[in-house]
């Protein structure tokens, strides 16, 4: 699972994942249901920072770099109540810690728990966890109590933006609730 902390120069699918070549299977944006697979397109016309994607590929451990532009300014994103996937936007140089870079979605009630990717580790607010610091290129399962938008409370920025793409596609949330 991936995600990018800037606007793609191309952000068309072809273009983002053409580095992938015949190693990409599908491209899923979790919560808007937009899908693409190469050859035969897709409903995912666009690539963009703060969602997370499925890349389902035949190998694993591939690398993925893509160039574009930095970001003015975070994203707003906007979540369905249940689980969301959710890019990181922030850059290095951003305070990444978990309960700093989503204080004011955490203090609204708006998001009670985020996972990383792989679902091993988690952090809810006032509990803790295990996860610590979101990082950028990486995708991050929110759960979101009510339908709300929401920005990560640190500035942008950045030039590039690197992913690894693996295998594994699940077809449902974290916990299996689809």
């Amino acid at each position: 699972m991936v995600s990018f902390g800037i606007r793609p120069f191309d952000a068309s699918p072809e273009a983002v994942f053409a580095a992938l070549g015949q190693d990409v299977e599908r491209v899923v944006a979790w919560g808007r249901a937009d899908t693409w697979r190469p050859v035969y397109g897709g409903t995912l016309s666009e690539v963009g920072p703060g969602l997370g994607y499925w890349v389902k590929t035949r190998r694993a451990g591939l690398g993925l770099t893509v160039y574009g532009d930095k970001l003015a300014e975070q994203p707003e994103l906007t979540l369905v109540t249940g689980w969301n996937l959710v890019g990181c936007t922030l850059s290095e140089e951003d305070d990444r810690r978990v309960e700093k870079a989503l204080s004011t979605a955490f203090a609204e009630g708006l998001i009670t728990c985020v996972i990383d990717g792989s679902g091993v580790s988690l952090y809810q607010p006032g509990v803790g966890g295990t996860l610590a610091e979101l990082e950028s290129g990486r995708a991050y399962w929110v759960y979101a109590s009510e339908f709300g938008k929401f920005t990560f409370d640190s500035p942008a920025s950045g030039f590039r933006s690197s992913a690894a793409a693996g295998n594994g596609m699940p077809e449902y949330g974290p916990f299996g609730d689809g």
